[in-house]
């Protein structure tokens, strides 16, 4: 494939900063992009706006530099290889889409961002560029299903399965971040580990840059006595033991969170859900009273046991199912989304 005129060739690397796309073709390295930027990957013209909105906000929050990234599908390796010039001609209309929408992305003061179009697979492309630029965020959205449904495309169920950084995922029409009616507020699900608390610092860093207050949520998961019999009055008598010191616990932990965050400044508030499926709670939770963003860990207490696993089984699901933005946090203890200086980093609660 001979690439277009407007554009760099296969391998070329690019001088300075600029706004055009830069390294066209299945070569092309992810040193292309800025180091630790967030991406924001762009599919259809129409949902541009409202992905770039929200990667500028991240961006901002994290002191991170913003990247557009487009893939060029070329399907299966057994697909036929299309025209040559018709795909000259398609590679030339998405750059000249691209090189407008970067122009567009430009705030004041900020340093136009860096665009990047790709040929390939485009989660397998955006996964690759991602890891070799250490991206700190990839910003990726839904598509609208039938009737009022939202489905998750092919893409960004292979980022989420293969997660190796943090990915924000956006409802379709998911509108401009913290510009609704209602008084601006971020949802953190908690279940009491060090590792679902690692949402907290980008949570609250937002929250701060947003002046949106932080609601903390935990979703309780009722004890359950295994066995086939019918449970003996001794039985009743200890699950509902159970029950009332795991709701105790519950409501110390978030109460504790709770104080932290007001004593670091933030308008904070906890609530304690419960349900036989803790992830259908959190779910009706978030629809009866939708919040601005949703920032959940990748990985909450099952990490240790099921450390093989990209997600969490909370995550997993609200990433299925969420009518909101939700901000998905990969990384460990060690490694918060948010820079060691942001105060919030010093957030973390378990002894």
């Amino acid at each position: 494939m001979t690439a277009a005129a407007t554009g760099p060739e296969l391998g070329d690397r690019p001088q300075g900063r600029a706004t055009s796309p830069r390294g066209v073709g299945r070569g092309t390295r992810g040193d292309l992009l800025p180091s630790g930027a967030v991406i924001a990957c762009i599919d259809r013209p129409a949902d541009a706006p409202a992905l770039l909105t929200h990667g500028r906000l991240l961006a901002r929050v994290l002191n991170a530099p913003l990247a557009l990234v487009q893939v060029l599908d070329t399907g299966p390796a057994n697909i036929r290889v299309p025209d040559p010039r018709l795909w000259a001609a398609r590679r030339r209309e998405v750059r000249a889409t691209l090189e407008r929408l970067a122009r567009d992305a430009v705030g004041e003061g900020e340093s136009p961002p860096v665009a990047l179009l790709l040929e390939g697979i485009p989660a397998r492309e955006i996964g690759r560029v991602a890891r070799e630029a250490r991206a700190r965020v990839i910003v990726i959205g839904r598509q609208q299903g039938g009737g009022a449904v939202s489905v998750m495309g092919s893409t960004a169920r292979e980022l989420l399965d293969r997660l190796s950084c943090s990915l924000l995922l956006l409802p379709p029409d998911p509108g401009p971040p913290f510009a609704g009616p209602a008084p601006a507020s971020i949802v953190v699900p908690l279940d009491g580990s060090e590792w679902a608390e690692v949402a907290l610092p980008t949570a609250t860093a937002i929250a701060r840059r947003q002046g949106a207050a932080v609601r903390l949520v935990h979703a309780l998961e009722p004890p359950c006595l295994a066995g086939r019999m019918p449970p003996t009055a001794g039985d009743l008598e200890l699950e509902r033991d159970l029950s009332a010191r795991a709701e105790a616990r519950a409501r110390g932990y978030l109460a504790h969170v709770e104080r932290m965050l007001q004593s670091d400044g933030h308008s904070a508030s906890a609530t304690l859900l419960a349900g036989q499926d803790p992830r259908a709670a959190l779910l009706a939770y978030l629809r009866q009273d939708p919040p601005d963003l949703v920032v959940i860990s990748a990985r909450g207490h099952s990490r240790s046991r099921l450390a093989d696993l990209a997600l969490g089984g909370v995550a997993a699901y609200l990433a299925a199912r969420s009518e909101v933005p939700l901000l998905i946090v990969q990384g460990g203890v060690e490694r918060p989304l948010v820079p060691s200086a942001e105060p919030a980093a010093a957030l973390h609660t378990t002894a």
